[in-house]
């Protein structure tokens, strides 16, 4: 069975897929490894699709998880799984927190797309950083609530569920 998980930037997909009783992987990995590799989205995605080919012929039962539309994702899920969270006000803190780490970690790159990418190309680079896209906790909430409705838009047979809900569902 492949099962796919998707969810709200920050929404603690990564940390789901740790808990699971069934081999997962993070499609943001996946996508990382063939950036370092390939520098055009076209070659990038070529070699998603190659790694998720080898890995589904692998294993009989696999889990991903992303934040990748239906056009997107590299293969055709049996099952989707929209991860929510309901604790608004620890969701925006952490979601702060990781942020930022991200733009420290990443200082260097970041500094390197000031430098020397188009202006038109910035928010490409920060589009999800809630840090840089600060949001008023209302606004925070609002958005999480707008965006997963548009994931039950595209996915409209997908089961809505916390991640206590899924650990169960999966077991």
């Amino acid at each position: 069975m492949l099962i796919y998980i998707t969810g709200t930037s920050g929404s603690g997909k990564t940390t789901l897929l740790k808990q699971l009783p069934v081999r997962g992987y993070d499609l943001d990995d996946l996508y990382a490894a063939n950036w370092k590799i390939h520098r055009k989205i076209e070659t990038v995605q070529k070699g998603v699709q190659k790694d998720v080919a080898k890995l589904i012929a692998k294993y009989k039962d696999l889990i991903f998880v992303g934040m990748q539309g239906k056009d997107n994702l590299p293969f055709t899920p049996d099952a989707v799984y929209i991860l929510v969270r309901k604790d608004y006000e620890d969701y925006y803190r952490q979601k702060l927190t990781r942020d930022l780490h991200l733009l420290c970690n990443n200082k260097k790159s970041y500094e390197e797309v000031f430098a020397k990418k188009p202006f038109e190309e910035f928010r490409l680079h920060f589009w999800s950083n809630s840090v840089v896209n600060m949001k008023s906790f209302d606004e925070f909430k609002e958005s999480v609530e707008k965006d997963t409705k548009g994931l039950k838009k595209e996915f409209p047979r997908a089961l809505v569920l916390t991640a206590k809900e899924i650990v169960a569902q999966l077991r």
